[in-house]
């Protein structure tokens, strides 16, 4: 069986939908949605929905909510690793108009990752693909410089060149890349990134689809149809998706195609996951 190792950020999200127009003068009717999130967590419990042996690595939270976010992946039996932080576990409110989306993140640095803490090199030495969302250089230069023969993919961070040698691949939002350079400068950016050392680069773009850049060639893919044109879904769906298709020898245009099916499944719900996730893929 395939293995996979996640580490990185978990929370409690809510998500405040207005059903209809916000305006200063009266009152708007929402729906509010609560579960547990994070872009690691939400990938890993859809890699071990989909059948992968999955571990997890996070830092904790010491609250009744972190231990009922435990039960749920370990029901699925992923191991989990990572220290308990005194705190509550992190949350992270988002509100939805028609007009705009703020977001608002409660909880303490402490919950980031430092050099010294205590990581199970051992899983990630022993997995076919480590998965991060990271963000400091040090630390993402110590884990993959211990367990070299991984396949490490980064999400939404471009790391230095000391670690991009290590790095089999890099997924981002369209936000983040426009960080590195405008549209039109994406060739050469991944060009200069996979000169490096990183063998691919992937940009979700929303209703543009999806940018690849690979073997000096980039290409672009379409997301799945809506109403509204093309979109990629739901971020961490299409990361577990395209991952699992690696992983099951799927050729690159079918993993990421894999990788729209499941964005495209969990789209559908106003969670970050969804338990019936094969029974979808299967209609």
């Amino acid at each position: 069986m395939s293995t996979v190792s996640v580490i990185g950020s978990s929370w409690i999200e809510e998500s405040i939908i207005a059903n209809t127009d916000i305006t200063a003068s009266k009152n708007t009717p929402s729906s509010i949605y609560q579960y547990f999130s994070g872009d690691m967590r939400n990938v890993a419990y859809t890699l071990a929905q989909l059948g992968c042996n999955t571990s997890f690595c996070t830092k904790y939270g010491n609250d009744d909510d972190t231990t009922k976010m435990w039960n749920e992946l370990n029901d699925l039996d992923i191991m989990q690793y990572g220290p308990t932080i005194p705190y509550k576990l992190p949350r992270l409110v988002s509100v939805t108009s028609k007009q705009k989306t703020l977001k608002f993140y409660e909880g303490s640095e402490d919950f980031s990752f430092q050099t010294d803490d205590l990581y199970p090199h051992a899983s990630f030495e022993t997995s076919d693909y480590v998965i991060t969302d990271i963000t400091d250089n040090q630390v993402l230069e110590l884990l993959v410089r211990k367990s070299l023969k991984t396949k490490w993919v980064i999400t939404r961070f471009v790391p230095n060149k000391n670690i991009l040698s290590h790095v089999e691949g890099i997924i981002l939002k369209y936000e983040d890349a426009l960080q590195l350079g405008k549209p039109m400068d994406f060739d050469r950016i991944c060009y200069r990134l996979c000169e490096l050392g990183a063998k691919w680069i992937i940009i979700t773009m929303g209703s543009q689809g999806i940018y690849t850049y690979r073997n000096r060639m980039s290409n672009y893919f379409e997301g799945f149809p809506t109403d509204h044109g093309y979109q990629n879904g739901c971020y961490s769906g299409f990361v577990a998706g395209f991952i699992y298709g690696l992983m099951e020898y799927y050729d690159f245009p079918k993993a990421i195609h894999f990788g729209n099916q499941v964005a495209n499944a969990i789209n559908k719900v106003p969670e970050s996951t969804r338990k019936d996730i094969n029974e979808f893929i299967k209609k």
